[in-house]
Protein backbone atom coordinates (compact mmCIF):
# COMPACT_ATOMS: atom_id res chain seq x y z
CA UNK A 1 0.00 0.00 0.00
CA UNK A 2 1.78 3.21 -1.24
CA UNK A 3 0.71 6.97 -0.99
CA UNK A 4 -0.09 8.60 -4.61
CA UNK A 5 3.24 10.36 -5.63
CA UNK A 6 1.17 13.49 -4.87
CA UNK A 7 0.05 13.17 -2.07
CA UNK A 8 3.70 13.11 -0.25
CA UNK A 9 4.27 15.89 2.64
CA UNK A 10 7.53 16.66 0.99
CA UNK A 11 8.73 18.77 3.66
CA UNK A 12 7.71 15.73 6.11
CA UNK A 13 9.91 14.16 4.21
CA UNK A 14 12.58 16.47 4.22
CA UNK A 15 12.03 16.78 8.15
CA UNK A 16 12.08 12.98 8.58
CA UNK A 17 16.02 12.43 6.56
CA UNK A 18 16.94 15.97 8.68
CA UNK A 19 16.09 13.75 11.53
CA UNK A 20 17.64 10.70 10.49
CA UNK A 21 21.21 12.58 9.89
CA UNK A 22 20.79 14.13 13.26
CA UNK A 23 20.69 10.50 15.09
CA UNK A 24 23.30 9.32 12.72
CA UNK A 25 25.22 12.08 14.67
CA UNK A 26 24.47 11.26 17.70
CA UNK A 27 25.03 7.44 17.10
CA UNK A 28 28.36 8.81 16.62
CA UNK A 29 28.95 10.76 19.67
CA UNK A 30 27.64 7.58 21.96
CA UNK A 31 30.08 5.36 19.90
CA UNK A 32 33.09 8.32 21.19
CA UNK A 33 31.81 8.31 24.72
CA UNK A 34 31.42 4.46 24.96
CA UNK A 35 34.98 4.38 23.69
CA UNK A 36 36.21 7.33 25.81
CA UNK A 37 34.52 5.67 29.23
CA UNK A 38 36.13 2.40 28.17
CA UNK A 39 39.41 3.59 28.20
CA UNK A 40 38.67 5.37 31.36
CA UNK A 41 37.61 2.16 33.10
CA UNK A 42 40.95 0.54 31.78
CA UNK A 43 43.26 2.66 33.83
CA UNK A 44 43.55 1.43 37.25
CA UNK A 45 41.61 3.94 39.69
CA UNK A 46 44.24 4.96 42.30
CA UNK A 47 42.70 3.57 45.75
CA UNK A 48 42.57 7.13 48.50
CA UNK A 49 42.28 5.34 52.05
Amino acid sequence: MSIPYHKVDWELVAEVRRVQGRIGELEKQVRELQRLVSAALAVPEETHE
